[in-house]
């Protein structure tokens, strides 16, 4: 990945304390938020209360994702009338096939 210039580095002290996720991914295409939010922090930079609820109200509005892996690798499906979906509707893929290809319901007591 490219450096950190200095005109880069004076526009993201000008843009981390106004702009919201979205917004400055959209100014360094380049990089990732992640990316953006690392040199921002070695700068001591810290979003203000009222950009970190519009980067929340901003997430809440947008369409789930079908399928995510967790931080374990296991694929998760959004299947929020699954009586096993946990609280943000996404239940384990493995399940849902087992489910499928069986033809009956995964109970907790399954091993």
């Amino acid at each position: 990945m490219n450096k950190w210039t200095d005109s880069d580095i004076l526009l993201l002290k000008k843009c981390f304390l106004i702009k919201t996720k979205q917004e400055l991914v959209d100014i360094f295409p380049q990089r990732t938020y992640l990316a953006i939010w690392k040199k921002a922090h070695k700068l001591g930079l810290t979003a203000p209360d009222d950009i970190k609820w519009k980067n929340r109200s901003i997430a809440n509005t947008l369409p789930k994702q079908e399928k995510i892996k967790n931080y374990k690798g296991y694929n998760l499906v959004y299947a929020p009338e699954h009586p096993r979906a946990d609280s943000h509707g996404r239940v384990f893929e493995h399940i849902i096939v087992w489910e499928n290809y069986y033809n009956e319901k995964v109970t907790e007591d399954y091993v």
